[in-house]
C-alpha cells in the first residue's frame, strides 16, 4: 500500500495579480453577468481536470504556455469549459458533467471518454471504500485526476454537499484523499464520507478515447 498522487500537482498553481497561489480554479471568479458562479463547480473541475490533462498526456496546446498558471488565462479557459458543464436545474449532475467533459476535449481536439463509480443512496448498495479507493488509485497511477461530485458531505468537515471537487492523491491504506477546492488543497476521509453520506455521489475520470480499456470499463458502478 503507498500513497499515490499525480505525477505534476504544481500545475494546479495559479497566480493572481497580486501573487497569491490558488490550487485549481475558483468558481467564484466567473463574473455574474452570464455565468452562474455558484453553481459553476461541474465547470471549475472540468477545466481544472483538462488543464492537467492537455499539458501531461495531450498532444495539443489549448493555451499559450503558461497561461493556465495566471488567474486570467485560467479563468478564460473556464469559460470556455461553462457551455459544455453548466449547471441545470438541478446542479450538474454526473452523467450531464460526463456527456459534457467529452464534447468540451472533443472541441479542441483531445478526445477523452468518460468512466463513473457511482455511490447509491442505499447503503447496502454501495461499493466498499476499498473498490472506491482502487478506482481513484487506478486513475492516479495513469497521471489522470478524478472528478468527485459530492452529493452530501455526510461527516466529513472539509467536503461540501452538491459540489464537485478534484482528487489529485490518495492513500492506499488509510483511504485519506487529496483534492483542491475552489483554490485550496485539502483532504477528507473516504470511509468516513461513504459511511456518512446520506445521499452518495459519483467518481469521474476522463481517459483516452482510444483506450482500449475504456470502452469495456465506462459505465462502472
Amino acid at each position: 500500500m503507498e500513497k499515490i498522487i499525480l505525477t505534476q500537482t504544481n500545475l494546479f498553481e495559479i497566480t493572481d495579480k497580486k501573487g497569491k497561489i490558488h490550487f485549481g480554479g475558483v468558481q467564484y471568479w466567473f463574473p455574474k453577468k452570464g455565468y452562474i458562479p455558484q453553481g459553476a463547480c461541474g465547470a471549475t473541475v472540468g477545466a481544472n481536470i483538462f488543464g492537467y490533462l492537455t499539458r501531461t498526456q495531450g498532444d495539443k496546446q489549448i493555451a499559450e504556455p503558461g497561461d493556465l498558471q495566471r488567474k486570467a488565462g485560467f479563468l478564460e479557459f473556464m469559460k470556455k469549459a461553462y457551455p459544455f458543464l453548466y449547471p441545470r436545474a438541478m446542479g450538474l449532475m454526473a452523467e450531464p458533467f460526463m456527456q459534457g467533459a467529452e464534447e468540451f476535449g472533443a472541441s479542441f481536439g483531445v478526445p477523452m471518454r468518460a468512466e463513473r463509480l457511482k455511490v447509491p443512496i442505499g447503503r447496502s448498495c454501495r461499493p466498499s471504500a476499498e473498490k472506491l479507493t482502487a478506482f481513484i488509485a487506478e486513475s492516479l497511477r495513469r497521471d489522470i485526476p478524478v472528478a468527485h461530485l459530492v452529493l452530501s458531505s455526510g461527516q466529513t468537515p472539509t467536503l461540501d454537499t452538491w459540489h464537485w471537487i478534484t482528487i489529485i492523491g490518495v492513500d492506499e491504506e488509510t483511504k485519506i484523499i487529496d483534492f483542491i477546492d475552489n483554490g485550496v488543497r485539502l483532504q477528507a476521509d473516504l470511509t468516513r464520507w461513504l459511511e456518512t453520506s446520506i445521499l452518495g455521489g459519483s467518481f469521474v475520470r476522463l481517459v483516452p478515447a482510444d483506450d482500449p480499456s475504456s470502452r469495456a470499463n465506462a459505465s462502472i458502478s
